[in-house]
């Protein structure tokens, strides 16, 4: 529990996402410089990711570490037949510990069992049959019992956006997202970023207008930047 303060009334959910966010505003400056990418930042964000056992976290940061270990490694034949077997002896002598810390000691031990899921059902059911909700969003306390249960917290950047702006706010984030697929043979590694960024937001209440959406705007801005031809 000590984990939940070190941010002032946020969880370590919240602690965990932030350095997934700096992760990757490190790793685009570095991939927009065309530099390899710096691995023990990205080490570091894995383990303290499982330290602070938020199952998205660890999966996500688990992502980045195997993209950052294949952009240093993954094109060299020579240093996959050393960490290869590497990664073999550890697993098989290691697998068992790890297998039993994640399942008893990190937010994998409840499956993917999650309020989330109930919060998210709970905000979606029959928002069709009422235009007003629809397009101005929706009063918690009217439709979302374990939301108002967990301080009006759907732990959800999409849902609380939807609520606060209604759909033109969804319609934005979802139109933004699929304009930067005209960019993926370019930049695919900033838009895998987005994706995982929108992924995380998917599941606690962090940005689509917050102050953590600086790396978000950042990686954005990178994506549909040109480059000048002098």
């Amino acid at each position: 529990e000590g984990y939940d303060t070190i941010f002032n009334n946020s969880s370590r959910n919240i602690v965990s996402a932030f350095l997934l966010l700096v992760t990757m505003f490190v790793g685009a400056s570095y991939y927009i410089e065309e530099k390899k990418q710096p691995i023990l930042i990205y080490i570091l964000t894995l383990v303290s990711s499982v330290i602070l056992f938020g199952r998205s976290g660890i999966a996500i940061s688990f992502l980045l570490f195997c993209y950052a270990f294949y952009d240093n490694y993954g094109k060299k034949i020579y240093w996959l037949l050393i960490f290869l077997p590497l990664f073999i002896f550890l697993y098989f002598k290691y697998s068992g510990v790890v297998e039993y810390y994640l399942m008893e000691e990190t937010s994998f031990k409840y499956g993917l069992e999650s309020p989330r899921k109930s919060m998210l059902n709970e905000y979606m059911s029959g928002i069709l049959y009422s235009p007003q909700d629809l397009f101005l969003g929706r009063r918690y306390a009217d439709c979302c019992a374990t939301v108002v249960q967990y301080g009006d917290n759907p732990h959800n950047s999409f849902i609380v956006g939807h609520a606060r702006y209604g759909i033109i706010h969804t319609i934005f984030f979802i139109l933004l997202f699929l304009s930067t697929l005209f960019y993926i043979k370019k930049k695919p590694v900033l838009i895998f970023f987005i994706a995982l960024i929108f992924g995380r937001y998917f599941f606690d209440q962090l940005g689509l207008f917050s102050p953590l959406d600086f790396v978000l705007v950042y990686i954005f801005l990178l994506i549909f930047k040109e480059k000048r031809i002098v």
